[in-house]
């Protein structure tokens, strides 16, 4: 006979006690391995190959995307676009981290710069990728650029590479668009 809280949980459609939740929710061992499966996994050395970063591997990349670049003074990829330049960048003390980053053609005097900030947060509170801020110019002029920063030090296949670098670059193209509507 079941208690009247074990009836109450089982027409509920919950287990009717600690026990049945275990019996019904714990691991079953597999050919004597706690986790299930053997002792002695097969492990494939094969498989997609793994590459970080680099000038050439991003030209690449680029290449794929159907994207046309040129090389900058400091060896990074620029790409133009309308309103707007996107840099792909490589930093860091063993250049595996990438920056992905667009700087947006249209500049504005430093009297509109708190508006600008106000513009720029409202992107950053709306958005979760492509982080944006201001930039003010040896010029006096202030810019907008947003960006996106991965360490790949660890290196990665190379689908995934070209995958990211596409949503990247879209995303920034999506800010430069943005900006363009409000500004």
């Amino acid at each position: 006979m079941f208690s009247r809280k074990a009836r109450r949980r089982r027409s509920a459609g919950l287990p009717s006690s600690p026990s049945a939740v275990l019996r019904r929710y714990a691991p079953v061992r597999l050919r004597g391995h706690p986790i299930g499966g053997s002792a002695h996994p097969r492990v494939s050395l094969r498989g997609p190959a793994k590459v970080r970063p680099t000038p050439v591997v991003l030209a690449g990349v680029l290449a794929e995307l159907g994207v046309r670049y040129t090389v900058d003074a400091d060896g990074d990829l620029c790409s133009m676009w309308d309103g707007c330049r996107v840099y792909l960048m490589l930093t860091g003390p063993d250049s595996t981290v990438l920056r992905v980053l667009v700087v947006v053609e249209r500049r504005a005097g430093i009297e509109d710069k708190p508006w600008l900030l106000d513009l720029v947060d409202d992107w950053n509170r709306s958005r979760l990728s492509g982080k944006a801020y201001t930039t003010v110019g040896d010029d006096g002029q202030v810019g907008l650029c947003a960006e996106h920063v991965f360490d790949f030090s660890l290196p990665v296949e190379r689908q995934l590479l070209v995958s990211m670098v596409r949503r990247w670059i879209v995303s920034l193209l999506r800010f430069s668009t943005w900006v363009g509507e409000r500004v």
